[in-house]
């Protein structure tokens, strides 16, 4: 997840150059989702596991640039 405290937006894509199959791996798309509301940073983490939110606030942590 992006830091807090930068005023940022991203987009996410991926491409398949080949051939896939369902058992390649974690893939789902939704229809429509495009349309969904913005989830702020507070509501993602009210649904995140402890592990995944330590998991991503450390990745966030190696990520970011030292402020010392």
């Amino acid at each position: 997840m992006a830091d807090p405290l930068v005023a940022a937006s991203g987009i996410a894509l991926w491409f398949a150059f080949d051939t896939i199959h369902p058992d390649s791996g974690p893939f789902e798309y939704v229809p429509g989702s495009h349309r969904w509301p913005i989830m702020r940073r507070p509501k993602v983490i009210k649904y995140l596991t402890k592990e995944a939110y330590e998991a991503a606030r450390t990745s966030s942590e190696r990520t970011s640039p030292s402020t010392s």
